[in-house]
């Protein structure tokens, strides 16, 4: 018998044992491995939404609030000017008037019925100026590269946007005292009728020129 053949050595075999700790371990490191890609992917999807948003803005822009105050005091003035003339007329020059006429007819209901009708006007716009100011403080206008929209309200915010898809013409507007204060009007046109004004802003034909190159662009 040969003697090499009867002791020929065998690949020894190793077997390996898993036990349920290891096995527990190994499904807690892919859990966790899981869970922190799924966490980095929603932080990237999230900043690269973030990054997108914030680079589609072109400009925003709020009412600027000189134009009110300016009329505040106009209708301020109005108002005391009536109101002294008023108390100067019917209190001091009428019953002279009359006295040095020697006439007893004088009736004072037909003068200050006069006087409430002229300080009714500066009065009304006096008491109406704040809900403007109010109104135009939480107002805000945003031109991105996809629309134009609008929001306001204090209590109750409502938006209202046209795309720019949508425009078919944008004009700027200024009266007397806006154009000595520096400030215009924007108005947005649609091509369905709507339209939206960009009121009482600086720099009104900069951004009507911004407005009209994104629709053509």
């Amino acid at each position: 018998m040969n003697l090499a053949a009867r002791f020929t050595l065998q690949p020894v075999q190793h077997t390996t044992r898993t036990t349920a700790a290891d096995d527990a371990d190994h499904q807690t490191a892919d859990s966790t491995t899981y869970e922190t890609t799924l966490y980095q992917s929603r932080k990237s999807l999230i900043n690269n939404r973030a990054a997108r948003k914030e680079a589609d803005v072109v400009f925003t822009a709020r009412p600027a609030l000189r134009r009110v105050r300016l009329w505040v005091v106009i209708y301020g003035a109005l108002l005391m000017l009536v109101l002294g003339g008023y108390y100067v007329t019917a209190y001091m020059l009428a019953p002279a008037f009359y006295s040095a006429a020697r006439s007893s007819s004088y009736d004072p209901v037909m003068l200050h019925l006069f006087g409430a009708m002229l300080a009714f006007i500066p009065a009304a716009g006096l008491f109406a100026t704040p809900r403007v100011y109010i109104a135009l403080a939480h107002t805000r206008y945003t031109v991105t590269t996809e629309h134009v929209e609008v929001a306001g309200g204090m209590f109750s915010r409502g938006k209202h946007s046209i795309p720019l898809a949508a425009i078919r013409d944008v004009s700027s507007f200024a009266t007397l005292d806006q154009r000595l204060l520096g400030v215009g009007n924007v108005t947005v046109l649609a091509t369905n009728g709507h339209g939206i004004t960009l009121q009482d802003v600086t720099d009104y034909e900069a951004k009507r020129e911004a407005i009209w190159h994104l629709v053509r662009k």
